[in-house]
C-alpha cells in the first residue's frame, strides 16, 4: 500500500502547487524520469530515502510523513535543523515561468551583491564581473572591462 499511496500523494500535491513533473524534477533536484517512476499508476518505483526528502520539501509535504509512508527511518536531527529558506523556496517556484533573458539578469544581480560580501573561492560564479580597482563600486554591463593596460 505504501508506494501506491505515496505516487497518488505526489501526484495530487504537485498538481496542487501547479508544477508539472518537469518542474518538480528541477525543484527538488531529480531527472523527470524518476518523477514519471514514481508517479506511474502501475508498479510505481519506491524513491530512495533522500529522494523523498527533497520530493516531500518541493510540494511543501512532511518529510517524516511522506518517509513514514514508504516504511523509512524519520528524519534525524541534523535533516530536522536544515533551515527551510523562504526567499531560496520562492525563487525555486518562479525559476521556471521566467526567461532565460530574465535568469541570467537575476544571476548576474546576485553575483553582483555576492561580490561584495567575502565569501569563500568559488562560492558563486560571477560571470566576469569585476570591481573597479580601489573604488569598491560593481561595474555597469558597459565597463565591466576595467583593465588599465597594465596587467590588471
Amino acid at each position: 500500500m505504501g508506494v501506491n499511496e505515496f505516487a497518488d500523494r505526489l501526484r495530487r500535491l504537485r498538481e496542487r502547487a501547479g508544477l508539472t513533473q518537469e518542474q518538480l524534477a528541477a525543484k527538488a533536484g531529480l531527472s523527470y524520469q524518476a518523477i514519471q517512476s514514481y508517479e506511474t499508476r502501475s508498479n510505481p518505483t519506491k524513491p530512495k530515502r533522500l529522494n523523498v526528502i527533497k520530493l516531500a520539501r518541493a510540494v511543501r509535504w512532511d518529510p517524516d510523513e511522506a518517509l513514514e509512508l514508504l516504511g523509512y527511518e524519520l528524519l534525524d536531527e541534523d535533516e530536522r535543523a536544515q533551515p527551510r529558506d523562504e526567499q531560496r523556496d520562492r525563487l525555486d517556484e518562479m525559476w521556471p515561468y521566467l526567461t532565460e533573458r530574465q535568469k541570467t539578469a537575476l544571476t548576474d544581480l546576485v553575483a553582483s551583491i555576492a561580490a561584495q560580501h567575502p565569501l569563500p573561492p568559488k562560492a558563486v560564479t560571477n560571470r566576469g564581473l569585476k570591481l573597479k580597482p580601489g573604488s569598491g563600486e560593481i561595474p555597469g554591463p558597459r565597463d565591466n572591462n576595467t583593465s588599465s593596460g597594465n596587467g590588471e
